[in-house]
């Protein structure tokens, strides 16, 4: 999908493509065998937080695919790109991981989202050790493949996200000022502009 496999780009979410450039591989447990893909897939979505009435929602979310990073203001956006990497999986029969830092918060925005997006698609399956704290969220199609499954990074570093960034990152995580006030028609040109001066 890029022409330079080492250079990071920012692109608007309604540009999202798959790329299947890396290949699978097998994963095996016991006597089962599944089929992994190897793209790099990460999500993240910021928020704000109304301190009159106490609702937090997205203003931004983001989704990589190895070197891109795509920028979505729109909660159906991000459910279509999803959509998208679900298709991957289930045409495919394999399963798209994608990695979220902290997986129980973006949950606690995504899990209604995602029951209603694909209540006519895919199987919802979530596997937590305790209340708000899942393990894995997969999306399953009707022959049993996890055509997605969201994973936290953070169970698997033990690491905050600062520090998961300081320790196995080139890039940092960015700081922001969460009491601003924001929404899906906040300017974040500013944003982008550090992350892409950060990504070169």
């Amino acid at each position: 999908m890029n022409a330079n496999a080492h250079t990071k780009q920012i692109i608007n979410g309604s540009m999202f493509e798959i790329d299947n450039s890396r290949g699978t591989f097998k994963e095996v447990r016991g006597n089962s065998e599944t089929t992994i893909s190897r793209t790099s897939y990460s999500f993240d979505i910021e928020t704000t937080l109304n301190r009159q009435t106490e609702c937090t929602f997205m203003y931004v979310g983001q989704l990589a695919v190895n070197e891109t990073c795509y920028i979505f203001r729109k909660w159906d956006d991000i459910l279509n790109a999803i959509e998208q990497i679900y298709n991957d999986g289930n045409e495919t029969n394999k399963t798209n991981i994608i990695w979220i830092a902290n997986l129980g918060y973006e949950m606690s925005f995504m899990l209604p989202r995602l029951a209603k997006h694909f209540k006519d698609k895919a199987t919802l399956d979530v596997f937590a050790d305790s209340p708000r704290h899942p393990i894995f969220v997969r999306l399953v199609n009707e022959s049993g493949t996890y055509c997605v499954e969201f994973r936290d990074t953070l169970r698997v570093s033990g690491l905050n996200l600062r520090n998961t960034a300081k320790n196995y990152c080139k890039t940092q995580k960015l700081e922001m000022e969460y009491s601003e006030m924001r929404n899906s028609r906040t300017n974040i040109s500013n944003i982008i502009d550090t992350c892409n001066l950060i990504y070169k």
